[in-house]
């Protein structure tokens, strides 16, 4: 299921999916901050906790979470599809936090990652949180710029979180996600 496909920020306001040379899907952002936000992060929880804490991609992650849960959930149920293959590939496999840590590495997401200090994080370790908040705060950004739910969805896609369409397609998934869990990517069975 992984690919090559990589996501860049260009110039500060295109997110940029690319296999190669070959570009597979841009989207310019009307408001450049939004994505400036998603890839800003705080790095301890309790700083994050506080009250007035300085603006990080937290809340852009909890619209990204609630739009991809209905982006999946939309498709899962026009497939008709059974609670338990939605606890499979959603509950335990691209909705958990580690499956979008795991996408966020190998799709270069922390490459574009804006420490709030005005740090590098070149070389410090990331905890799997900060990664899938990260993916799910760009979720967030593009819905909040584009208000279209194709282009999320597109995003959505080409960062490995996405609604098989087929069985064939919802096969290679679950090996996938089996391949990940023999790995210890992911947990349990």
């Amino acid at each position: 299921m992984a690919t090559n496909t990589t996501i860049d920020i260009i110039g500060h306001a295109t997110l940029r999916f690319a296999s190669g040379t070959e570009i597979l899907f841009e989207y310019e952002f009307k408001n450049p901050a939004l994505l400036f936000l998603a890839c800003t992060v705080e790095q301890s929880l309790a700083a994050v906790a506080r009250k007035n804490a300085p603006p990080n991609n937290r809340q852009l992650a909890i619209t990204g979470d609630a739009i991809a849960r209905a982006v999946l959930s939309t498709k899962w149920i026009e497939g008709g599809g059974s609670t338990l293959q939605w606890e499979s590939i959603h509950g335990r496999g691209i909705a958990t936090n580690r499956y979008l840590a795991h996408m966020a590495e190998i799709k270069g997401v922390m490459e574009n990652l804006a420490m709030l200090n005005g740090c590098s994080a070149a070389g410090i370790p990331i905890h799997h949180t900060i990664k899938a908040t990260m993916v799910e705060a760009i979720f967030g950004a593009v819905w909040l710029d584009s208000k279209d739910l194709g282009v999320v969805e597109e995003v959505m896609r080409l960062l490995g979180v996405f609604w098989p369409v087929d069985a064939e397609v919802e096969r290679m998934l679950l090996v996938f996600l089996g391949e990940l869990r023999q790995l210890g990517v992911l947990g349990g069975v």
